[in-house]
């Protein structure tokens, strides 16, 4: 166990200075910048796609590097190895938590851990391209143990942390509400909601008094609106990773695809991904920052 979670810890110790997708980065800076000069409480007068926990953990940071007042990108690697650094802590806490639910089979406890601490896609997300995914997933196991031990109010409280981390948590709702359905019918549904509406309001609670959750809803909004809708098309996954190395560039700098087809293809009305004729079309995606049509960058 020692050796698996010493081997994870240094290979994140190596990547968190590198640049990882500097688009991103560079607006999770922008955002810790805007809190720091502006205050918590006005995290959400810029455009931010993520929930209260998430400027929580931002404000954080702004608030223990003075140098983001002045900081606007992602360009120093200290300042990168700082914005990785909450979602590879998370990484470490979700090979806790697996070795504490595996306690009573030490073996299956360590293979646990090093599925999460040495797995590439664990590594890159968190500590070379400087993504979240890790703490609300972290909070969505977490509320998995409680219940599973018994303490469906922990389970409750931890699932509004894991959904108030990044709204592509939310269907993690569903399974936990048919745990609760099947083991204590409507009485615990409605236990288990109380906790977690509190548990949101005090997360949102220092952003009220300046719009923070209307904001919010308006952002996601406009990202729903105009960048969502194409999402796919900057997706993770194998084809992506082929034609796109994990270095900030725009896609459409590096390919395109030219698909042959009969139809005809397109994004939202607004904002047309593919334009085809009745013999080809010729797909061209936006890069996660800024992109000559003033895209916002992709959440």
């Amino acid at each position: 166990m020692a050796v698996v979670a010493i081997a994870g810890v240094l290979i994140r110790l190596v990547l968190l200075p590198t640049e990882g997708l500097k688009g991103d980065l560079d607006q999770f800076v922008l955002w810790v910048h805007g809190t720091a000069v502006n205050g918590l409480g006005h995290a959400y007068d810029q455009n931010l796609s993520f929930p209260a926990v998430m400027a929580l953990i931002w404000g954080a940071l702004a608030a223990v590097e003075p140098a983001f007042r002045t900081v606007t990108d992602s360009a120093d690697p200290w300042i990168r190895t700082l914005m990785k650094i909450p979602a590879s802590l998370a990484d470490l806490g979700l090979a806790a938590l697996l070795v504490y639910a595996f306690r009573a089979r030490p073996w299956w406890a360590v293979a646990a851990a090093a599925a999460v601490l040495l797995h590439p896609a664990v590594i890159d997300t968190s500590a070379w391209w400087g993504q979240y995914e890790s703490i609300y997933v972290l909070f969505a196991l977490a509320a998995v143990v409680f219940v599973l031990n018994g303490h469906d109010l922990l389970g409750a409280a931890a699932l509004a942390i894991c959904v108030m981390t990044k709204p592509q948590a939310l269907p993690f709702v569903l399974p936990f509400v048919a745990w609760f359905w099947a083991h204590g019918g409507w009485r615990e549904i409605v236990r288990v909601a109380a906790v977690g509406l509190v548990v949101a309001a005090v997360l949102w609670l220092p952003f009220v008094p300046s719009g923070g959750p209307v904001a919010y809803l308006r952002n996601l909004a406009d990202y729903q609106n105009n960048v969502f809708p194409v999402l796919s098309l900057n997706a993770w996954n194998i084809w992506c990773s082929s034609r796109w190395p994990p270095s900030g560039r725009s896609l459409a700098t590096t390919s395109r695809c030219s698909v042959r087809s009969p139809f005809a293809t397109s994004g939202s009305p607004s904002r047309r991904c593919c334009r085809s004729s009745s013999r080809s079309s010729s797909c061209v995606t936006h890069d996660h920052g800024r992109s000559s049509s003033g895209w916002p960058p992709r959440r």
